[in-house]
């Protein structure tokens, strides 16, 4: 298992808060944001990272290299052209899928406990899937949220514009080649969003989605006041004892 983790955008709309620091350096509970994304993935027995950069890498570096990579393997790579669309940070890490896989993709702002991640590393699937939430009204933020229009594991339609929509994109995904394949038709068509790729895999009926479980919660912390929900609520997103086996008991 592997997981690719994008942090290579500027984040402006936290730099009130962050001094332009990345994002995913902001403290969180005892660690920072991308420190408990590691954890969290971790937990379910992914070692090994592949992290794209860009905006100020040195300093998501410097972090890294100070905490010995948390004892994770981590394959940075960079992104020289961070300003345009979050495709390209993906497709940057083609070259970094594993061939068993599963291959993970997190946004670096997404904090998801350790519950949803396990529950979707066992689905059988061979497709590309995005874990997708359907319990809405539970979910911080929802105007800033990417909507989905699925049926059952099919999605039909994605994207932040969405009226008629049934779930929400949790900014996790399992990834394949095809997937690659897709973003890189996007890429050359102009199209650079990672949304853009999902829509043709979507159109050649190559992309499903997987059930948010019950125990678990997710927080996408990309605004000063989503920062502050999170904060208050960091319990939801971070399991306690790592080794521990899941505890039935809902968290959200």
């Amino acid at each position: 298992m592997k997981a690719i983790i994008i942090a290579a955008g500027f984040g402006s709309r936290l730099w009130p808060i962050t001094q332009q620091v990345p994002k995913t350096l902001l403290p969180f509970g005892d660690s920072t944001i991308l420190g408990n994304i590691l954890e969290n993935f971790g937990a379910i027995g992914v070692r090994e990272f592949a992290l794209v950069v860009g905006f100020k890498e040195d300093l998501i570096r410097d972090y890294l290299s100070q905490h010995d990579n948390f004892g994770y393997s981590i394959k940075f790579v960079s992104n020289p052209e961070y300003e345009r669309g979050n495709g390209l940070s993906v497709f940057a890490a083609r070259e970094h899928l594993c061939s068993d896989g599963p291959n993970f993709l997190s946004m670096s702002d997404h904090l998801v406990h350790p519950n949803a991640l396990r529950s979707f590393r066992d689905v059988q699937s061979s497709s590309s899937l995005l874990l997708t939430d359907s319990n809405i009204d539970e979910v911080h933020d929802i105007d800033d949220a990417t909507k989905v229009l699925q049926d059952g594991n099919k999605i039909l339609r994605i994207g932040k514009e969405l009226e008629d929509y049934n779930a929400l994109d949790t900014g996790i995904f399992r990834v394949t080649g095809e997937f690659m394949s897709a973003l890189e038709a996007s890429i050359q068509a102009g199209e650079e969003s990672i949304s853009h790729g999902v829509r043709r895999l979507i159109e050649a009926g190559k992309f499903q989605s997987a059930p948010f479980p019950d125990n678990a919660a997710w927080v996408d912390v990309d605004t000063p006041d989503a920062l502050l929900f999170a904060k208050k609520n960091q319990h939801r997103y971070l399991e306690a004892n790592p080794s521990a086996d899941p505890s039935p008991e809902a968290v959200r």
